[in-house]
Formats: structure tokens, C-alpha cells, sequence
């Protein structure tokens, strides 16, 4: 992305109401547009809270959800459910109905006072300038790229859809946009649009799902780690099958499935025969079993492996 290397990176909406105070002629589209976005979530943050402030104010009122799932709508209609607020704030300024009312009507101000003032500002240069191209990704999976938050596909049954400036491409050309957006592209704003970059995989993401991808990246990371230290930690026998503890033909014998294990067991097997000693040659038997396969692992001779062994059975108490 262009940008004008003398201006600040914004991160606040204080900060991008510092930089529209002074004229905004040297700042590039995308720049623009990355305060916009600033904006945007700030005014998402208030519409959260002020719908918030509507369920507490419907409850307050006694009011109900009807209907099932995700088509459900509270008995009073909001003029209706304000108008009853109003009257019972009234009648008790310090009840629930009160404070979500005052709730409520601090969103509403904070909302007013965002659109009125630093957006009003960022509108009114995007107007001076004659406008650019943008694209607006819907949050979600499989969200699609319009060129606008104004298309007919979007913002139906009264909710409005909740799009991601993609400010990387603000001022780009809409065929610079098709490109990257490929099978996302909404077909309405871009009727012109090949058929065959439809058909091909988005290289289009939003900041979630580049964050999703990264999470996965980090877990996919972590467990091909794991899955090596196991892999080189793990023992069979010099055939490739599993290591048993013991040779068969000495009874029960369960399998040893990493090379500490067998370290540990063929340098037990060193210490009992060193200290209880070894008259029918069991510990002697299992240490030559051990033995070439802790060998193979660790790239040694046999011998080797007796001896470091012996001398860590020597240093046990």
C-alpha cells in the first residue's frame, strides 16, 4: 500500500480526529480509508451497546421475545417500547427502565456525534476528491466483496450486514480487485467480472480470517513439533517392530516405545545385576537384547551402549 510517510499511523478515533483537523490533500486513498475503518468498528462498538441497551430496556418494560430462532422480535415495537420507557423513567428517574433508557440515549449521542463529526469530515473528502474504488468484504464465512455497502444483496431483512474495509485496495482498479477477489466477488457489483476468475480460489481475507489462518498455521506448527521430538525420541527394534523389554521366552514383557524408556530400562538391568547380582544370567539376557537397538537409534556400537550403562548404574544410589 502507498502511503504518505509523514503522516502518523492512526489507532484511535481521537487520533484520526487529529489528522482530519488539518488538510487531508497529501493523504493516499488507502490512507484515507484506514481511518474510515477506524471509524467504522468504533461506530460497530456503539451499535453493540446501544442494541444492548434496547434488550435491557425491553426487559425493564416486562416486554418478551416472540417467534423461534433467529426470527425472534420483542411484543413493542421500539417507538412504542421508547415511549412507555420515557413515560415510566419519568414517574421513577432512578429505576432499570431509567438507566437503559439513559443508556440507550448515550449511544445514540455518541453515534450522532461520530457521524456528524470525524465521518461527516472523512465523507466530505472522498466527496472533494470525486471519489475511488473500494471493496467492502462481508464478515463471515464465505463472505462476498462488493464494491460499495449499498449493494441490493446486502442489508436485507432490517439488519444491516457488517462488512471489512479492505483499505488495501482502495483506489485500486476494479480488474486489480476482481483479481484478488476472484470466487468471492459479488456478481452485482462486478457484472463485468470473467467467468473464469470466479471460478478460482479467493485470494481475498479479512483480518479475522487472516488471524484463523495464522492460529491454524501456529497449531499445524506446533504439531508437526511434537510429532518430530516423538518421532525422535521414539524406539523399536533393529527390524523396525516393536521393543519389548525383554527377550522372549523370559515371561511377561511389555513394549518400550521411547529411547529414555530403554535407556532407563537397560541401565536398571546394569544396577540390579551389579548390586543383587545375576546367577541365572536374566539381567545379562535382557541387557544384550536391549542393547542393539538403543545402538541403532543412537548411532553407537553395542559396546558403547553397555558401558554408558554400566556407568550410569555405577552413579545411581
Amino acid at each position: 500500500m502507498d502511503r504518505n510517510p509523514h503522516m502518523p499511523t492512526p489507532a484511535t478515533v481521537t487520533d484520526v480526529e487529529n489528522v482530519t483537523r488539518e488538510p487531508m490533500d497529501r493523504l493516499t486513498p488507502p490512507q484515507v480509508d484506514a481511518m474510515f475503518a477506524i471509524v467504522d468498528e468504533a461506530f460497530a462498538k456503539l451499535e453493540a451497546k446501544r442494541e444492548r441497551a434496547w434488550t435491557s430496556l425491553h426487559r425493564a418494560l416486562g416486554d418478551k421475545l416472540r417467534g423461534h430462532g433467529r426470527t425472534q422480535t420483542w411484543g413493542l415495537p421500539r417507538d412504542e417500547a421508547e415511549a412507555k420507557a420515557r413515560t415510566a423513567a419519568t414517574a421513577d428517574p432512578a429505576g432499570t427502565t431509567a438507566k437503559a433508557l439513559a443508556h440507550l440515549d448515550a449511544a445514540d449521542t455518541a453515534m450522532r456525534e461520530l457521524n456528524q463529526g470525524v465521518r461527516k469530515r472523512l465523507d466530505d473528502e472522498f466527496t472533494r476528491r470525486g471519489g475511488w474504488t473500494r471493496a467492502f468484504l462481508v464478515q463471515g464465512p464465505g463472505g462476498h466483496v462488493h464494491s460499495s455497502e449499498d449493494c441490493s444483496t446486502c442489508n436485507r431483512m432490517g439488519q444491516r450486514t457488517r462488512f471489512v474495509r479492505m483499505v488495501d485496495y482502495s483506489g485500486k482498479s476494479e480488474s486489480e480487485i476482481i483479481e484478488d477477489a476472484r470466487s468471492r466477488a459479488c456478481t452485482v457489483c462486478y457484472r463485468n467480472a470473467p467467468v473464469e476468475a470466479l471460478r478460482q480460489p479467493t485470494r481475498m481475507f479479512g483480518p479475522d480470517e487472516i488471524a484463523a489462518q495464522a492460529a491454524r498455521a501456529e497449531r499445524e506448527a506446533k504439531k508437526k513439533a511434537k510429532q518430530a521430538k516423538d518421532a525422535a525420541n521414539a524406539i523399536t527394534d533393529v527390524n523396525g517392530g516393536p521393543l519389548y523389554d525383554v527377550p522372549e521366552g523370559m515371561g511377561y514383557r511389555s513394549v518400550i516405545k521411547t529411547l529414555r524408556a530403554a535407556r532407563f530400562e537397560i541401565t536398571d538391568r546394569c544396577w540390579r545385576a551389579a548390586h543383587w547380582g545375576d546367577k541365572d544370567g536374566r539381567h545379562a539376557r535382557a541387557i544384550a537384547f536391549l542393547a542393539p537397538s538403543i545402538a541403532t537409534k543412537e548411532g553407537k556400537t553395542t559396546e558403547q551402549v553397555i558401558t554408558e550403562a554400566e556407568q550410569r548404574a555405577k552413579r545411581r544410589r
